[in-house]
């Protein structure tokens, strides 16, 4: 028999990737001349992922295949059932659209390169599978908060039939709503003034008489704002208005704000925590007007509620009995 590298040298061309290879065969020693062969190298198309885009759409995307000139892409609804093709693609990703939502589909790809016009296939990648779902719904927020209502809205769900709003009252931990609506924002009112809730909507979809939900949006903590007091004021010197307010629950403290028109530039003259205010250094004659409002601390911050009726009052001079 004859010794590789001593009788003959063997050399390879095109052997790096998929496709027609070479090999070539020169005689050493006491044998001399070359023969060669072609033969082909088929690859494997290797990395297949799924990733939804919508509930109806998934993106494939696999490494390319060193060599490919293309790729056969097929889907099956069972891993052992018939895979059907579904379309030749020239780059290493393909969109899979009108797919029907909550199903479970099994996708393969086959490398291929062109000889002479003819397509020569490599090995077919692994089967992976991919349930379609709805997506989260996204840009879920909060506006138009009150003490006792407020506004959510979010963006829209590609495919969704509908949407399911939860509500948990944070005091309890206990969810008090589940809201069931086609649009995309509603409003909630009779909450309790300064109360916290958090939020969350999930998407959903009928298929074949039963629903299929997204996963839940991002959970959003909301502390309702302060009731508005209510204010009264009398005349405690000839310099001196005396301020009282009702308690306003879970707020924090109070501001207390001045003017000398009913519709002019109001001065804050106190940030307390009392309910109660003498508001001094008046001048006789003059009508001032009051109003307050009460806030909660959040985190650091001042959350104000709405501010009570305006009041006028003006400094009297004390009656003089006995």
């Amino acid at each position: 028999y004859l010794i590789p590298g001593e009788d003959y040298d063997i050399s390879l061309s095109g052997n790096d990737r998929m496709g027609v290879a070479t090999a070539v065969i020169t005689g050493r020693g006491n044998y001399g001349g070359t023969a060669s062969a072609d033969f082909f190298i088929a690859a494997q198309t290797t990395g297949l992922e799924a990733s939804t885009v919508d509930s109806s759409t998934v993106l494939l995307t696999w490494d390319e295949t060193p060599g490919a000139d293309g790729y056969e892409v097929f889907r099956a609804t069972s891993y052992t059932g018939t895979y059907t093709r579904l379309q030749t693609v020239y780059t290493n990703s393909r969109t899979c659209p009108m797919l029907s939502v909550g199903t479970r589909y099994y996708f393969m790809v086959r490398p291929f390169v062109l000889s002479g016009g003819n397509k020569i296939y490599g090995i077919d990648s692994s089967v992976i599978d991919h349930r379609t779902e709805l997506k989260a719904p996204s840009g879920f927020t909060f506006s138009d908060r009150t003490s006792d209502s407020l506004r959510l809205s979010w963006n829209e769900t590609v495919g969704a039939d509908g949407y399911q709003v939860w509500t948990t009252d944070l005091s309890t931990g206990n969810n008090i709503s589940i809201r069931e609506i086609t649009s995309c924002d509603t409003a909630f009112t009779g909450l309790t003034p300064s109360g916290n809730y958090s939020f969350k909507v999930r998407s959903f979809k009928v298929v074949s008489g039963s629903r299929v939900y997204s996963p839940y949006s991002v959970l959003i903590n909301v502390p309702m704002l302060p009731s508005a007091a209510v204010l009264s004021a009398e005349p405690s010197s000839a310099s001196s208005v005396m301020l009282c307010w009702t308690e306003v629950h879970g707020a924090d403290g109070y501001q207390i704000w001045r003017s000398t028109s009913a519709s002019g530039s109001y001065v804050c003259i106190g940030d307390q925590t009392g309910m109660a205010k003498n508001s001094t250094c008046l001048s006789l004659g003059t009508t001032y007007y009051y109003k307050v409002r009460a806030y909660r601390l959040v985190n650091g911050q001042k959350l104000f509620g709405s501010y009570s009726q305006v009041i006028s009052c003006a400094p009297k001079v004390p009656s003089v009995t006995g």
